[in-house]
């Protein structure tokens, strides 16, 4: 009988490289899994398999119980990807764990899935659902063939995600923007138009990441905050944005640039709005003017305010929309910001791998794909053409031939 051959093929990763071994199984059909690690540990596991599969004993799988499974492959993850990707994956396998208490992984059906993707993304968006659904089939691919035949997330179906229409500023709105928003305000709309920095990223930024004799800002990762790709960047500074800065030096004397308080009282969480209306209507029944009512109430507030803090990131959220709506323009969310960041480095020419590095991704086809929009300057960029202008020969015609 002729010996049965297992292949492995290199997959370059972000972090760390990954190998696609592949082999066929007693059926003729081709199977496959993906392990981290050198080649010298890949070769290895190739070799181990073929003896497997030549000897029959590759196809016999070990029973596990379902916590321990869930360790080992957390561990394995740990060891290849971001410490927010492991987070993710965590808190898709304690849901899995609380909704259904399964024993074995084998226990875990297609039906069983459905049903969890379903309760899991009910009201949500269809990327919200395929992201799940992602996230499943990378658990449980690990586990074939050692502990189940298949992978049960493959027969879950992914939602068809709507075109959405992606906004980018234009230069004239930016500024319309700038003009009716405070210095907190103006500082967030250019570190996202003019730096491209994610709201978390700007929510935690630190006094000390700021240096002005250079003109930067360093992107780094704290115990707060850890960037999305895992890297560390820094980006120029406009001189707007420096002069904007020094306004944002308040009494709070925080570490980060936008620390967890609260300058009116609609930013207020609910219950601290109470206090304040209350100590307000106190302090006019006392017969206090309305300004000293309302130092009295703000005082009464102080205990929610938390300088050592940063931000909630939902707070940028909300203020982005409110300053353009306030400007009288169309909506435009936060993260836009950032596509009118990548958008217009592509229209100033600039190489898509120098804005992938400014930008944080880790990936430049993520940001050729997704973040760069065509505007004018892009649309009319085959006026640039050098036979643009060409003009073709006059035809005769055939009175002229003769």
């Amino acid at each position: 009988m002729a010996w049965r051959k297992v292949w492995k093929q290199r997959r370059k990763g972000v972090r760390k490289d990954a190998w696609l071994i592949r082999w066929y199984d007693d059926t003729g059909k081709m199977q496959a899994k993906t392990m981290h690690g050198t080649a010298d540990e890949a070769e290895e596991e190739c070799r181990r398999m073929e003896q497997e599969l030549n000897d029959g004993s590759l196809g016999r799988r070990q029973k596990i119980h379902w916590l321990d499974f869930c360790e080992r492959y957390l561990a394995d993850l740990t060891s290849c990807r971001r410490p927010r990707t492991v987070d993710d994956y965590k808190k898709v396998l304690e849901a899995l764990t609380a909704d259904y208490r399964p024993e074995r992984p084998e226990e875990i059906t297609p039906h069983r899935l459905r049903e969890f993707v379903r309760q899991q993304t009910d009201g949500r968006s269809p990327a919200t659902r395929n992201k799940l659904i992602r996230t499943l089939r990378a658990i449980f691919s690990w586990a074939v063939p050692e502990y189940i035949k298949e992978n049960p997330a493959r027969r879950v179906k992914f939602a068809k995600e709507p075109e959405h229409d992606r906004r980018t500023l234009l230069p004239g709105e930016l500024v319309k923007v700038l003009s009716v928003a405070d210095a907190r305000g103006q500082a967030v709309l250019l570190f996202g138009s003019c730096c491209g920095l994610r709201r978390e990223e700007i929510a935690t930024l630190r006094w000390e990441d700021m240096d002005e004799v250079s003109s930067r800002v360093r992107v780094r990762n704290s115990a707060w905050h850890t960037t999305k790709s895992g890297q560390q960047r820094s980006v120029l500074m406009p001189p707007a944005l420096i002069s904007v800065l020094g306004q944002l030096k308040g009494p709070w004397k925080s570490q980060f640039v936008f620390p967890e308080v609260y300058q009116s009282f609609r930013e207020l969480p609910v219950e601290a709005r109470k206090e304040w209306s209350r100590r307000y209507k106190d302090g006019l029944r006392q017969g206090l003017g309305r300004e000293e009512a309302r130092r009295l109430a703000w005082r009464a507030a102080r205990r929610c305010q938390r300088p050592d803090r940063p931000i909630d990131p939902d707070r940028l959220t909300d203020l982005v929309p409110r300053l353009v709506k306030r400007a009288k323009l169309p909506h435009c969310t936060a993260h836009d910001l950032r596509r009118t960041f990548c958008t217009y480095l592509a229209a100033c020419g600039t190489d898509v791998l120098a804005a992938q590095k400014l930008a944080g991704h880790s990936n430049p086809a993520v940001t050729a794909k997704s973040y760069v929009q065509p505007v004018l300057e892009m649309l009319n960029a085959q006026k640039q053409l050098p036979y643009w202008n060409v003009e073709p020969p006059r035809q005769l015609t055939s009175e002229e031939g003769t």
